[in-house]
């Protein structure tokens, strides 16, 4: 079929497959960027002070709402710049935030929140525990399961096969 960019006006020739996916058809990459720049300029008001002509937060027209899960841990950020354990990207672990609420004061540096179900997106507040140190947290929630773990491991090297209680 044949339609006109809409950018240049020029005359392209597209299959109707491609027409129906797009909402603008565009001759070329230099087309598409100056539509690009032109979505973006209606964004950029805003942006004495900025480095860059980079658009943050809701700024963006690709905010998604300060929300995210981390990929690696699967732990629930949430974006507040200004907490005083908001890491590089202005993002702080929520279960960090509600523990917070809860107590009705900061976290101390040392204090570490531990979510009792071990789901790591679970930040209900009856599900999370706050102990004073790392090492209290690790000794209290995590040391028998390491201890088994040892344990059946020296035991299947001892070529003893054991069952795990």
């Amino acid at each position: 079929m044949k339609v006109n960019c809409s950018v240049c006006g020029k005359e392209i020739d597209r299959p109707a497959a491609w027409l129906r996916k797009v909402k603008e058809p565009m001759c070329s990459r230099q087309c598409n960027g100056i539509r690009r720049s032109e979505h973006l300029k209606k964004f950029s008001g805003n942006m004495k002070g900025r480095k860059g002509h980079q658009l943050f937060g809701a700024d963006n027209p690709d905010w998604k709402g300060g929300r995210y899960i981390e990929p690696e841990k699967g732990y629930v950020m949430i974006r507040q710049q200004d907490h005083p354990r908001a890491r590089a990207n202005g993002y702080v672990l929520e279960h960090i935030l509600v523990a917070e609420k809860m107590l009705g004061r900061p976290l101390l540096p040392e204090e570490e929140v531990h979510h009792l179900n071990r789901d790591r997106t679970d930040n209900r507040p009856e599900n999370l525990q706050v102990y004073a140190t790392h090492l209290v947290h690790w000794m209290g929630e995590h040391y028998e399961d390491v201890a088994r773990a040892r344990d059946a491991a020296n035991s299947s090297r001892n070529g003893k096969d054991t069952p795990l209680v």
